[in-house]
């Protein structure tokens, strides 16, 4: 098993979250990595649908140290050291999709894609071949 998510608000990350009630734990986006050695999710535990993507060691089940906040649950692999995820608007929708670099600090990615026309939802999804 990769995640057992009934035991996600249990992890110490979790737990080290201020504001999250395991409770409201919510996981979603769940994606392996192309080579399967990875797999990425998201949570939130504020109830408020604001995730945080974290990523784990698929093998051992060991959670690394990576985590992007204030994302819109959505997350996929472009091979195995980027991920894109999403970020909301002021309307609390999907319209930006970012794209990160595995062992980089959040602040340093980048918008790969963004949505201007304030009702329409961004997104992403690798194809087949992982890009």
């Amino acid at each position: 098993m990769l995640l057992d998510v009934n035991e996600v608000s249990a992890l110490p990350f979790f737990a080290d979250t201020p504001g999250w009630d395991a409770a409201q734990c919510d996981v979603r986006g769940l994606a392996p990595s192309p080579s399967g050695a990875l797999l990425a999710y998201a949570v939130d535990g504020s109830g408020y649908e604001t995730y945080n993507v974290r990523v784990r060691d698929a093998a051992s089940g060991v959670e690394l140290d990576e985590q992007i906040v204030g994302t819109a649950g959505s997350v996929a692999w472009a091979g195995d050291a980027t991920l894109f995820y999403t970020k909301f608007d002021a309307a609390h929708r999907p319209y930006q999709v970012w794209r990160h670099a595995l062992g980089s600090d959040q602040a340093a990615d980048g918008v790969g894609y963004e949505g201007g026309d304030g009702v329409s939802n961004g997104g992403g999804a690798a194809t087949g071949d992982g890009t």
